[in-house]
């Protein structure tokens, strides 16, 4: 199984890169072809709000790394995607790629539909103790999936986490979740 894990927080380290990286690492174990991006890093532009997509089923946009990560997702079977909490909501790299999948959702009728039948999985970390935050994160994550045509296989959350080293010293945790993933 080919599987793409996508940070979409802002930095390409730190405890939203270490949680996927355990997943993958688990994934990798079990014999699956894996890959990371990390929006963080990326060239994301903003979407114009033009719907130019409603009628031709791509984004015009084209020089940025969107494209990047949509042909990533087509050549994956399943989609591990992590977000930390930032000010009670997914970071705005995160929410621009979320955007910018206009062209590509079920409510664009024109859409190139690249998605459908793929498994996905949503994490989700934040500072604080509130569950409920990283519960909305994760639906968040489930409605994208949606609109994609990819069915939510799993999912997770971890609060209290402020740093990597507050991840990785959960990461028996972290295994005990994902292991009957893929």
């Amino acid at each position: 199984m080919k599987i793409l894990f996508l940070n979409g927080g802002a930095k390409t380290t730190g405890a939203t890169a270490a949680l996927l990286e355990m997943v993958r690492q688990s994934a990798s174990e079990k014999g699956h072809d894996c890959r990371t991006l990390h929006l963080g890093g990326m060239q994301l532009d903003f979407c114009r709000g033009c719907k130019r997509c409603y009628k031709t089923g791509e984004c015009f946009q084209q020089d940025d790394d969107v494209p990047k990560v949509w042909d990533a997702f087509q050549w994956a079977d399943s989609i591990v995607i992590g977000i930390p909490s930032y000010w009670g909501d997914m970071p705005g790299q995160m929410k621009v790629f979320v955007d910018r999948c206009t062209s590509v959702c079920d409510t664009n009728a024109a859409r190139k539909d690249f998605c459908a039948g793929k498994t996905g999985y949503g994490l989700a970390l934040r500072a604080g103790r509130s569950e409920e935050e990283c519960q909305r994160l994760v639906e968040r994550i489930e409605h994208f999936f949606g609109h994609l045509g990819i069915g939510m296989a799993g999912s997770g959350y971890f609060c209290g986490i402020e740093t990597e080293a507050d991840m990785r010293a959960r990461e028996a945790e972290v295994q005990t979740l994902c292991r009957d993933w893929f």
